[in-house]
């Protein structure tokens, strides 16, 4: 009976060593997959780092080619240019050669001036009777002024002059 027991704690030892072994194990693989994983996603960070400074110098050297290309623009480069037969020039003696024919041709041009030009004589017939303003002509642009405007170099507003109304006139 005492053999019985002595064996029956021995299996039962045996089991929970195999079971904790089997625990072990399993732990052990898990933490093996999180190792590939991590792994896995730090690769994945660094080829992303890696693109993202690939694009970040690929933009500052477009943006450096940008400016160059403005800078040359406003310092006149001529990189390739049409002469008369409307035929693309690209050597720089050739560009300059078209350039100097343009600029002679254009300043040797000799502008017509008219013979004379004459205007008639205006002689002042005699003064012009202009008609005083009425009362009505007055009140009816004072009813077309707007209020709230800025007034006049004279600085009188248009609610001003209306409240002055009849007064006034």
């Amino acid at each position: 009976m005492l053999n019985d027991i002595v064996q029956r704690i021995h299996d039962e030892d045996v089991r929970a060593m195999e079971e904790r072994m089997c625990k072990i194990k399993k732990t052990q693989q898990e933490i093996n997959k999180f190792k590939v994983a991590q792994e896995t996603k730090r690769e994945e960070m660094q080829r992303q780092v890696s693109i993202f400074e690939e694009e970040q110098r690929a933009a500052k050297e477009r943006k450096r080619l940008i400016q160059k290309k403005r800078v040359s623009m406003l310092q006149g480069h001529a990189y390739n240019i049409k002469n008369k037969d409307v035929e693309i020039i690209r050597e720089k003696s050739g560009i300059s050669k078209v350039v100097e024919d343009f600029y002679t041709q254009l300043y040797s041009i000799t502008i017509l001036q008219p013979k004379s030009v004459t205007l008639e004589n205006i002689t002042n017939v005699g003064p012009e009777d202009i008609p005083a303003f009425t009362t009505d002509e007055i009140n009816h642009a004072l009813s077309q002024m707007k209020n709230g405007r800025n007034p006049s170099l004279d600085e009188i507003s248009a609610k001003m002059l209306k409240l002055a109304g009849a007064a006034t006139l």
